[in-house]
């Protein structure tokens, strides 16, 4: 039970947090030939009927083209994130890292490449964790960073910190989205390792003003109770 419940939480923020980002995209940009291309909503109706072999070809091109632009930054960011769609992590790792290089100062960058590191080592713990507190430095909100980092505490046995990390990420979420549900479920779990209740639901009420008033809070039960 305990192993099962740690294979959830893990795998929960673990690696992978990136890869809706689709194939075809790499299509776009070979197609339109400028950044509007890297956008998957303009090649969302171009992601069916490719095969294996036309993808090579076209993840190929970007390869060659960035022979010849080695400083454009759109063209490394959507080869790296190909190469994650494709779970080619090592070849990602470079990108990710020649990426780092000409955005120094971009988060995603960072949190993006730790995912791969983590998937590549199949653990967060280490490089993995140290990338993702550059994004952190840059961007203290950062939630893909946040999930990298509170999944390394996790990994350790650091249950406070991780769940921490993860409440964070819970802060930017309204209460009612779906997501919101599964980032509690996880903080929740980090908690009860921890020794801690879990977290009371956020309650919104609206004001007398006619405006809105948001409260949240945190609702703890006596041990002796529970």
């Amino acid at each position: 039970r305990a192993h099962s419940a740690d294979t959830r939480a893990e795998r929960s923020w673990a690696v992978g947090l990136a890869l809706s980002v689709p194939v075809l995209a790499v299509a776009g940009y070979l197609a339109f030939g400028e950044p509007e291309g890297l956008d998957p909503a303009n090649v969302v109706a171009a992601q069916q009927g490719f095969s294996k072999e036309q993808i090579a070809d076209m993840v190929g091109k970007l390869e060659a083209r960035l022979q010849q632009e080695p400083d454009n930054a759109e063209g490394w960011m959507m080869l790296a994130r190909t190469y994650t769609v494709l779970q080619d992590f090592p070849k990602a790792v470079v990108a990710y890292e020649k990426l780092s290089k000409l955005e120094p100062n971009e988060p995603d960058v960072y949190a993006d490449w730790a995912d791969v590191v983590a998937a590549t080592q199949g653990t967060v713990v280490g490089e993995p964790e140290e990338l993702a507190a550059k994004a952190l430095a840059i961007a203290p909100a950062h939630p893909k960073a946040l999930a990298l980092v509170g999944t390394a505490a996790y990994q350790k046995g650091d249950y406070t910190a991780a769940a921490a990390h993860w409440e964070k990420i819970l802060e930017q979420i309204p209460p009612g989205e779906d997501v919101a549900r599964g980032v509690r479920a996880s903080v929740n779990e980090a908690r009860a390792k921890a020794g801690m209740p879990p977290l009371a639901e956020a309650v919104a009420a609206p004001a007398p003003s006619g405006g809105r008033l948001t409260l949240s809070g945190r609702l703890e039960v006596d041990a002796a109770l529970l």
